[in-house]
């Protein structure tokens, strides 16, 4: 797995963005699409060890879930071209945007992750 360092990716309110979201597994012997979630991350660890998320969406196999808090906003632009194409694009920017977002592909037993950090700028 090759393990990619997003800068912070800065974008004004109410404009669109597209978080990347690079990774290396190929299709299985059993040719299983990949299944990709997108979930946005963010405050301190707490005692657990863990943050709170916020899943954005759900693919597989051609079917996109968006959640309600999302829905209209997100899309996966390339991903009806390429099941491989797991970058997100995010519209109509919203200050509570900004945050940590969690890419993670999934094809049979295997599964990477990638991060992005999105600052929404602006009044």
């Amino acid at each position: 797995m090759r393990k990619v360092t997003h800068q912070t990716i800065s974008e004004e309110l109410s404009q669109t963005v597209l978080l990347p979201c690079l990774f290396t597994l190929r299709p299985s012997s059993s040719h299983e699409p990949p299944r990709i979630k997108w979930t946005k991350v963010w405050g301190q660890r707490g005692s657990d060890g863990l943050q709170k998320e916020q899943s954005v969406l759900v693919a597989k196999d051609n079917v996109v879930k968006v959640k309600k808090a999302f829905q209209g906003r997100v899309t996966l632009p390339g991903y009806s071209i390429n099941r491989y194409n797991a970058s997100l694009a995010l519209t109509g920017l919203r200050s509570s945007d900004s945050g940590l977002y969690r890419c993670e592909v999934v094809v049979g037993i295997n599964d990477e992750q990638d991060t992005v950090p999105l600052e929404v700028t602006g009044e």
